[in-house]
């Protein structure tokens, strides 16, 4: 009886010894060099003022990358229009940014708003820090809503243009689009815009 208890001992210990084998190392996933929860970034005008601000949620550096990928990116960008300072907000849910450049990619679900005056919805944007402009490729249909009169508290209308292969400057005053299509001025309260 004891001969084979030892017997069964000496079997668990070869057996266990042959689980050590070398892990295998996959070469199909690249894993990140780090990750955290919550990045900001800052991009400074050139008499030192903060002009745009990137954060995002669970981001990952990968090795020989410039990029950072982000969950739920923010992008705001501090911009001049008409002599007064507005907010251009981008929203998405995820994105990339490049952190020595500062350009920016964001898709799935992208939102651009311009302090409650002009939106624009599209799967895919991208932002150049350099040039300052929002502009999208080829994937697929940009929608813009924009206030007919903005300075008027009393008059909600809104215009809707479709189109494809956006360019707007930093402070969405200039939007450009090929193949748009204008819809007629409807109250955003009646519309639901």
């Amino acid at each position: 009886m004891k001969t084979i208890a030892i017997i069964n001992i000496i079997m668990l210990l070869v057996l266990s010894c042959d689980d050590d084998q070398k892990e295998t190392v996959r070469k199909d996933v690249v894993i990140p060099t780090s990750e955290s929860k919550l990045i900001k970034m800052y991009s400074y005008s050139k008499t030192g003022k903060i002009q745009t601000v990137i954060s995002g949620q669970y981001d990952a550096i990968y090795r020989r990358s410039n990029e950072i990928w982000l969950d739920t990116v923010r992008l705001l960008h501090v911009a001049k229009s008409k002599g007064k300072t507005v907010f251009v907000e981008l929203t998405a849910d995820k994105g990339k940014v490049n952190y020595k450049t500062m350009n920016c990619e964001a898709w799935s679900n992208a939102v651009i708003i311009r302090e409650k005056e002009v939106r624009v919805e599209t799967h895919r944007i991208y932002w150049n820090d350099e040039q300052k402009k929002f502009y999208t490729k080829d994937e697929g249909q940009v929608t813009v809503f924009k206030l007919l009169r903005p300075n008027d508290p009393k008059d909600d209308s809104v215009i809707k243009v479709v189109g494809k292969n956006m360019v707007a400057d930093n402070g969405l005053e200039t939007i450009e689009l090929d193949e748009a299509i204008t819809a007629t001025p409807k109250s955003a309260s009646k519309e639901g815009y």
